[in-house]
């Protein structure tokens, strides 16, 4: 996984993306993923992430 980490902020590096438009994509996917997980239960995947459901 780490792996897999390292190589997409390479990525991200040499497409010349901007800091704050990578961690936006990288947020959005991460609790898109986990509403998934969840069933789109969005409380649920609230609790999970320990964030409150409207953020």
């Amino acid at each position: 996984m780490k792996d897999q980490l390292e190589a997409l902020v390479l990525q991200m590096v040499k497409s010349n993306i901007l800091y704050s438009e990578a961690i936006y994509e990288f947020k959005k996917r991460f609790i898109l993923a986990v509403l998934q997980e969840h069933n789109g239960n969005q409380c649920r995947a609230a609790r999970a992430l320990k964030m409150h459901r409207n953020t």
